[in-house]
């Protein structure tokens, strides 16, 4: 769990009545699956089942895998919408700004060494601020949008670079849709967990906890 977890959730609260004002990034089942209450003993057990190197679980003589549409529909999202594809880059900052509305200084603040500082942005912009300042409240859904996403579609339990994610928000944010991504990085948490003995899945455990129960 992110240190910052409670913080983004006690926003998230703040945030139900803009459901409606954050369309564009077809991310309000969040919402709900914010609420989901992690079983950690479910995801371990399907970890023991997972084969790394086909990508796949082994249930009952089975070969299962989630997939891009299956994952989509769990959070409502359009598959006709074009893929996120990450625009590798050596830095992320021009993106943080234009994503934010931050300044170079306080930008700078925000994103070092490859990584950002969740918790002094959902500390910024968790107020709701003047509501005539539109350009503000457009800034403020991207950083929200962008938290959701780290905490609950892109999780990381070791502080690894996370620059990338303002990309993708900046990219969901233009209709696309990040669930090709997000179950690459769900399926390379589950081969950690296989091969490594990880106790926790990166990625999306929270989708991957939704798709399981019927599989088993």
């Amino acid at each position: 769990m992110n240190s910052w977890a409670k913080d983004l959730d006690d926003w998230a609260d703040l945030m139900t009545d803009q459901a409606g004002n954050l369309m564009a990034y077809q991310l309000n089942s969040l919402f709900s699956i914010r609420k989901l209450p992690m079983h950690t003993p479910l995801l371990q057990a399907a970890a023991r089942c997972w084969d790394p190197d086909l990508h796949v679980f082994r249930f009952n003589y089975e070969e299962l895998c989630p997939t891009f549409e299956e994952f989509s529909r769990i959070l409502e999202i359009d598959l006709d919408r074009d893929p996120v594809i990450p625009d590798v880059q050596d830095w992320y900052f021009k993106d943080l700004i234009s994503l934010s509305g931050l300044s170079k200084v306080q930008t700078s603040k925000i994103l070092q060494d490859h990584r950002i500082d969740f918790a002094s942005l959902i500390r910024r912009f968790s107020p709701p601020g003047d509501p005539k300042d539109l350009n503000f409240h457009t800034n403020r859904n991207g950083v929200f949008c962008l938290c959701m996403m780290a905490q609950f579609l892109f999780h990381d339990h070791e502080d690894n670079p996370n620059d990338m994610l303002v990309n993708v928000a900046l990219q969901v944010g233009r209709l696309n849709n990040s669930m090709i991504l997000c179950l690459a990085e769900t399926f390379h948490g589950l081969d950690r967990a296989k091969q490594e003995g990880i106790p926790f899945i990166s990625g999306s455990p929270y989708l991957l906890q939704l798709w399981l129960p019927e599989r088993l």
